[in-house]
């Protein structure tokens, strides 16, 4: 999901390599997460209370840099509450913000690009228990 738009901002390189960091960071975290899951399923325990406190943390916090960032550079306005509901409502609100802060003629293209990364999450999920089956 590289960021793409009419604003300067958002296709400097700069901002697509930091873009891209943190969106590798969540694919990570969500590798991690999986793996963490299916090593806790394949020995018949309960997932790790401070492994699930963490990896929701850096998952949250990774996306609000990423929100951060892509708003930063599109020059959309700051708002305090914007900023609380990609916190507390993460799907729907990133959903919102990307049809908000496209250009006209870039919306669908932007929400199929988050869909897309959103099905890369899943897929590092899956990937992260098969390895873990794959260990034990």
């Amino acid at each position: 999901m590289s960021l793409d738009g009419s604003t300067p901002g958002a296709e400097a390189v700069e901002h697509t390599t930091a873009s891209r960091r943190i969106l590798a960071g969540i694919l990570a975290t969500m590798l991690v997460s999986g793996f963490v899951t299916g090593m806790a399923e394949e020995r018949q325990l309960p997932e790790p209370v401070w492994w699930t406190i963490v990896s929701a943390f850096l998952s949250s916090f990774l996306t609000f840099c990423w929100f951060r960032l892509d708003r930063d550079a599109r020059g959309v306005r700051r708002s305090v509450w914007a900023n609380i509901a990609i916190l507390l409502l993460e799907p729907v609100a990133i959903i919102v913000y990307v049809l908000v802060s496209r250009p006209r003629g870039q919306k669908l293209r932007g929400v199929g690009r988050l869909l897309g990364f959103f099905l890369l999450m899943l897929l590092a999920t899956i990937l992260g228990m098969m390895a873990a089956y794959l260990v034990t």
